[in-house]
């Protein structure tokens, strides 16, 4: 679990989308080169990717949860299939083998 406050790092989700990976590596990109022009502070470019790392974390989270849901479903779907399988008939489990004709071999 996250501290709340904590800076959300591209490191730190590596079950990002490429089109958010990309698009961080592009603002990457281009704030080193408006930094090193001297139109952008360090401070204001990591506070952009920051922001933006953290706008993406409510749709990862609705991701997520999404993706919980279907896996509890399709395991419900499992559950309701074998609980519609018909019961096996007692008499079944009332049968038993005897052998016949069995011949047993040992080697010396």
């Amino acid at each position: 679990m996250r501290p709340e406050g904590s800076i959300l790092l591209l490191a730190d989700q590596p079950y990002h989308p490429l089109s958010q990976q990309l698009s961080l590596c592009a603002g990457r990109v281009l704030g080193v080169f408006m930094a090193l022009d001297g139109r952008m502070s360090v401070g204001t470019i990591l506070s952009f990717l920051t922001y933006a790392t953290q706008f993406a974390k409510p749709i990862n989270e609705i991701t997520g949860v999404i993706s919980q849901l279907q896996s509890a479903l399709a395991a419900l779907e499992r559950i309701f299939g074998l609980l519609s399988e018909p019961e096996e008939p007692e008499e079944a489990s009332k049968i038993t083998v005897q052998p016949e004709n069995v011949k047993r071999r040992y080697k010396v």
